[in-house]
This record gives structure tokens, sequence and C-alpha cells, in this order.
């Protein structure tokens, strides 16, 4: 029941916001109980298969997506799109959009199922992703650092100081990895950048907010 709660909301917060191009699928409330969950039907593919077919260059699959008029790159920046919003202007966000749980229909319409793992950010603590994300945007290293010793907030007694300079130059590495045109796709995401940082926390056994794991996991999905 709470994770209809979760996929009806984000349904309807897209139409608020007049967000065409993702939905989830209504749910028959006259069915719900604590074990079964009765949706209407969605067609198309999963996500996983259009992935499978492009990176597998399978032209059966290939030639389905042409005729559900499917494009790689928009669907691309779609999902990166449902992500902010679902961060920044969303009650909730999705936790474990995978390929197994995103149906592509027609013309690149997303649509959402399973959301069994949801999130949620207070206002404060969007506001300092928003700080993060703008400071990378600024290549502002030592102010993406300040950032992520916020969102780790409360500390244990440890060097701060040292942290944030080990974590400076993590997101410094990462930075140049991103801004090279030679790098890999996967050392030029976001995700990355957190897992830098995991790294460090690790060696200063610095325990790591559930939000910001939640965040970091939908984000690396994503």
């Amino acid at each position: 029941k709470r994770g209809a709660r979760h996929e009806e909301l984000f349904s309807r917060s897209a139409r608020k916001a007049k967000i065409r191009f993702f939905a989830t699928r209504r749910i028959y409330y006259d069915y719900l109980s604590e074990d079964v969950m009765i949706r209407e039907f969605a067609s198309g593919m999963w996500l996983w298969e259009v992935l499978s077919s492009l990176e597998n260059e399978d032209q059966d699959g290939m030639a389905y997506m042409q005729t559900l008029n499917l494009s790689p790159k928009k669907l691309a920046k779609r999902l990166l799109f449902i992500h902010n919003w679902s961060l920044f202007e969303n009650l909730t966000f999705h936790a474990a959009p995978s390929s197994s749980n995103i149906i592509v229909g027609a013309n690149n319409h997303l649509i959402f199922v399973d959301f069994g793992v949801n999130g949620f950010l207070r206002d404060a603590r969007r506001t300092l992703f928003r700080r993060f994300y703008t400071c990378q945007a600024r290549e502002d290293v030592w102010g993406m650092a300040q950032a992520t010793i916020a969102l780790l907030e409360p500390l244990p007694p440890r060097d701060v100081n040292m942290l944030a300079k080990e974590i400076e130059l993590a997101y410094y590495e990462q930075v140049l990895a991103t801004t090279s045109k030679h790098a890999r796709w996967y050392e030029r995401t976001s995700a990355a950048m957190w897992l830098a940082t995991f790294k460090v926390m690790k060696r200063y056994k610095i325990p790591a907010p559930m939000d910001v794991l939640m965040v970091v996991r939908a984000t690396l999905l994503y």
C-alpha cells in the first residue's frame, strides 16, 4: 500500500507540473491489499531490452525501436531530467530506477513501475545537493568538497580539514576525467564522484547518511 501511494504521487505530481513524457500505471484500488496490487497494462519495451538491443546491435530489437519511434539520446535526456525533477521538486524520488523497472512506450514515453524503494530529501539537504552540483558545473572542486562535508554531518571526531583536503583531491581527479575527451564514459559521471568520496570516507571510518546513499544509488542507476 505504501508503494501504491508513492506511485500515485509520482504520476500526479508530474501531471500537476504539466510533464507528459513519463507516468506510472493506473492502480485499481478496489483490489489493493497487503499482498496484491493490480495496475493497468502497459505496452512497449523494457528499458533493459532497449539497452541490450543497442549494445548488441540486435537488428530485430532496433527495428522494433524504430516502429515505436524511440530515440536513445532523447530517452537519456528524459531519464536525467526525471531524476533531477524527483530529487529537487517532487516530495519523493524513485531510489531503484533499474532498467527492469522502466517500460519505454511509443514516442519515448517512460512508464515507471515497482515503487518499493523510495527516498526523500529535506529542504536543507536539497540545498546542499544543489550547491554540490552548481560547484561541479563551475569546476569549483573546493566548493564540492565543502558541500560534501556538510552532507555527511553530523561527523564523528575527525580532522575535518584533512578530510576536506582528501575529498577535494579525489574530486579534482574526477573533474579531470569528466573534462577529458579520452576518458571512459563511466569516469565522466557524477556517480563516479560519489564513489571516490566513499573511498575517502571508508579510510576515515565515516558512516554515510542513508539519504545520501539513496541519492547516490539512484544517480548511479540513472
